[in-house]
């Protein structure tokens, strides 16, 4: 089967066109291959804060009063808007205030495969082809922006860094690739799963999730953007400085006092965003 012809894209809407500064664009955004490192941690409550300032979802907090982020670093090596690169910082959220997840560093990968009605709200993203951050900022609402950088993915580990427009250093990173899932973190994470929340996880083929666009002129609600995404590998490894890197001490990531904790990296990506008024 190729890569086009996957069931994932028979669930997307209609193709359809929408007009942007940059041109003509396909609806909707669909990416056929490439690869994705989705990594999950812990932040501070109060510089996470301002971010949700104005909008009518709300951060989701650990028992501990952490914030949670979930940073995606991907190549989208085939896409209907052309090759191009993301680096997109999100932030679990919830429809109502006070929703918590365990400290445990499984819970949030949990979470987000279980609580239909939450999503992670777009706090900042960048893009290194004009066309893909037109599309994003205009159409869908996620306030885009131009940067630089490069995603290698190596046999033993993935490297990546991304730099904005003016040159400033975004975030860069080496992170291990392994053959298989931590044995015992994936048993943790099951564990937060439940037989339910496990069946329904099954079930739900491809894997579903909704990114919240912020308010602004583009979008002035919280839309839930229905995303698709189906692999054929998802390997979830737990976050070790003793083996991995991640800049979070400078850069966007530092703002907000990250601590990452899980990463999972999905290949070949298979990927659908539906706009929030598809949805």
């Amino acid at each position: 089967m190729s890569n086009d012809s996957h069931p994932v894209f028979a669930q997307a809407p209609q193709p359809g066109t929408v007009t942007l500064s940059t041109g003509t664009a396909p609806t909707p955004y669909t990416v056929t291959a490439g690869h994705g490192l989705i990594i999950v941690g812990h932040c501070s409550a109060g510089a996470l804060a301002a971010a949700f300032d104005g909008q009518d979802v709300f951060p989701v907090l650990t028992e501990g009063g952490q914030g949670v982020l979930v940073v995606f670093v991907c190549d989208f090596a085939e896409a209907s808007h052309g090759p191009h690169l993301e680096f997109h910082v999100t932030a679990l959220a919830a429809p109502v205030p006070g929703a918590t997840v365990p400290q445990d560093r499984a819970a949030a990968l949990s979470a987000l495969a279980t609580q239909a009605d939450w999503g992670v709200l777009s706090l900042h993203l960048w893009n290194d082809t004009p066309d893909v951050v037109a599309y994003n900022s205009e159409y869908l609402g996620l306030n885009a922006r131009r940067c630089t950088g490069f995603v290698k993915v190596m046999q033993a580990h993935l490297d990546f860094s991304f730099e904005d427009q003016d040159g400033t250093a975004l975030s860069s990173g080496k992170l291990r690739l392994n053959r298989r899932s931590d044995a015992g973190l994936m048993g943790r994470v099951l564990r937060h799963l439940g037989w339910r929340g496990l069946w329904d996880a099954i079930r739900r083929r491809p894997a579903r999730a909704h990114v919240i666009n912020p308010k602004s002129r583009v979008m002035d609600r919280n839309g839930r953007a229905l995303t698709l995404t189906a692999p054929d590998k998802m390997i979830v490894t737990g976050f070790d400085a003793a083996h991995d890197r991640l800049e979070v001490s400078g850069g966007i990531l530092g703002r907000y006092g990250f601590k990452p904790l899980i990463f999972e990296h999905l290949w070949p990506f298979r990927f659908v965003y539906v706009h929030p008024d598809d949805a």
